[in-house]
């Protein structure tokens, strides 16, 4: 059983990707999309050939074999044997003889109507149409195994044949008692099989997705060109045949009218999506890569938000070296740049949205900033625009947890716990300017300190060459850990850091660090280029689902997380070319052959 779990799961996870030299243009990917109509909720273009298929079969064998050394390789073809068996109820059956011969190499599956699930009428959703597309090389085949297949099943009096020389169609009769009929259309070169006869006529529609702007527009845009499949989800026509239907049925219940208005105020941001195209892909054998591109009317969306444009000049590129701040076992990581402007668009971006779904006048909306800004200069001396004017260069953020000392403290018991964990926030001093944010919170500590005396909390100044800096000490029982925590900031010429010793020596150093890592390396090979942000787990934060999922310990048989994933990364990209849009990657990479 366990054997069979593993398989199936892996199938699931891994179906989506392929060798790099298997992956194919996403022109290829999206060429089924003439059989869906231009409005279509969503499309996903999947590969069907062989070579993917050996594909999958050695994934799996790969993932299979670290659980089990001794194991002799996956048992994929003989599943789909099985499979086909089940459907044409043939013992003998086989998939490569049997549907292998008869598949093209590409794919699809999308809506053929999705709307009737999200109108105001919940007695039509069985209407709501869902439709594969298949390409075939054997017309007469595939048809006849269809009627095989219905009659080994007990079915013929269920459906109804019809031939013409474009297609054969297979449609339920008027004794078909199925909750969930199936239509079925086979051309000369694709199978349609759909659960409401709008399959039967998806061949001569003339308004469909393959013609539709957006579709193309963005489906073209997914970053790496290549991919195993390409999907498409129509997020802003939905969000905006949702948001009719909700006002069609509020339209009598004034006791919901300020809900909404609330929504109301979100509007502009709804309206100004267009749709969002995804991809999958393996690259280097070993990074399992999701891309992801959404455009939006700019105009629209930043309007409603009451933002200027200027705001995408902080959408500024990381720089990978700047990653030599940071410890070599850093196990969570962002890199970014120009944090400031970033954290000033976000908060404006969100007091406003705040601001206008609760009602608020523009009085009140600089009375809120008022007030943040009071606070900021009573604590650092500072406004909030002067601490966001400071962060205007490199910024890293980094966390270390030690897998021994977790363990031992969820085992309980043995050597007291030290060094569980590390951590530090660097910022990148550009001309000096985050001097006076160091020297704001310098003194923000030193007036608490004097609150803090009872509880065992100390301050000392620390040897910081060319600069300055302090070392905070908590005692154990203020912190419940087994040994005191020290906190440490520091500035230089070149940064501004916060975080514990480990953290702020290798800050001040830059002397090698997480970017000599060769798994930092790998990873970052995958990145967006021109990304503004870069999120790493390395291996060490991968071992940490281990224990935290006590995964060996309550399963012997299952193979561990860290055995089989070595690191994973997200990066992320704007640009505001004509309109805005925004490109992201997800990337797993599997532990290297013979790791």
């Amino acid at each position: 059983m366990r054997r069979l779990l593993l398989i199936g799961l892996t199938i699931l996870l891994v179906s989506i990707f392929a060798l790099p030299a298997a992956a194919i243009p996403t022109s290829d990917l999206a060429s089924l999309a003439s059989y869906y109509p231009a409005n279509a909720a969503f499309y996903v273009g999947f590969r069907t050939d062989q070579a993917f298929i050996d594909t999958l079969d050695g994934v799996i064998s790969r993932v299979e074999r670290v659980g089990d050394p001794t194991a002799s390789g996956s048992n994929l073809l003989e599943g789909l044997d099985e499979a086909t068996q089940t459907l044409t109820r043939d013992a003998n059956a086989t998939f490569m003889e049997t549907l292998r011969p008869l598949l093209g190499d590409i794919g699809a599956v999308g809506t053929t109507d999705a709307f009737p699930l999200i109108d105001e009428d919940p007695s039509n959703d069985d209407k709501a149409g869902v439709g594969v597309a298949l390409q075939i090389t054997d017309r007469a085949g595939v048809t006849a195994l269809l009627q095989d297949m219905i009659s080994a099943n007990d079915g013929n009096a269920m459906f109804v044949v019809e031939s013409t020389d474009a297609a054969d169609t297979i449609v339920p009769s008027g004794s078909n008692q199925m909750p969930v009929p199936y239509y079925f259309y086979v051309g000369n070169d694709v199978l349609l099989v759909g659960n409401t006869d709008a399959v039967l006529t998806a061949a001569s529609l003339t308004n469909t997705l393959a013609g539709a702007e957006d579709f193309n527009s963005t489906i073209s845009q997914l970053p790496n060109g290549d991919y195993n499949i390409a999907a498409y989800l129509a997020i802003g026509p939905i969000a905006r045949a949702q948001m009719s239907t909700l006002e069609a049925m509020t339209a009598d219940m004034p006791e919901l009218d300020a809900q909404m208005a609330q929504l109301d105020a979100l509007s502009g941001v709804y309206n100004s999506i267009n749709g969002v195209a995804v991809g999958f892909v393996i690259l280097e054998e070993v990074h399992f890569t999701m891309d992801f591109f959404v455009s939006i009317d700019s105009s629209a969306y930043l309007e409603q938000l009451g933002i200027s444009p200027d705001v995408l000049a902080g959408f500024t590129p990381f720089d990978p070296a700047f990653a030599s701040r940071l410890p070599a076992d850093a196990a969570a990581v962002i890199l970014s740049s120009n944090l400031g402007a970033n954290i000033d668009n976000s908060l404006s971006t969100n007091l406003q949205m705040m601001g206008d779904m609760q009602g608020m006048g523009a009085e009140e909306f600089e009375a809120a900033l008022n007030q943040i800004n009071f606070v900021l200069r009573g604590a650092t001396g500072l406004t909030l625009d002067e601490i966001t004017a400071s962060l205007n260069g490199q910024f890293a953020l980094g966390l270390s947890i030690n897998p021994e000392a977790l363990m031992a403290g969820l085992m309980g018991g043995g050597e007291p716990i030290v060094d569980l964990f590390g951590f530090g926030l660097v910022f990148e001093n550009v001309d000096g300017g985050i001097q006076p944010l160091y020297d704001g919170i310098a003194q923000a500590v030193q007036q608490f300190l004097p609150m803090a005396e009872e509880s065992g909390i100390t301050l000392e100044a620390l040897d910081v060459p060319g600069g300055s800096g302090w070392t905070i000490t908590i005692p154990p029982q203020t912190t419940d850990l087994s040994y005191p925590l020290l906190i440490q900031m520091a500035v230089n010429d070149s940064v501004f850091v916060l975080g514990t010793p480990d953290y702020v020596t290798q800050a001040l150093s830059a002397d090698g660090g997480l970017a000599a890592d060769a798994s930092f390396q790998s990873s970052l090979s995958t990145s967006l280029p021109g990304a503004p942000a870069f999120l790493y787990l390395a291996p060490s934060a991968v071992s940490i689902i281990d224990l935290a999922a006590l995964g060996r310990s309550m399963n012997e048989g299952a193979p561990s997380v860290g055995a089989i994933l070595d690191s994973l990364n997200i990066s992320s990209g704007m640009t505001a070319e004509g309109e805005l849009s925004a490109a992201g990657r997800a990337v797993i990479t599997l532990q290297s052959a013979g790791e």
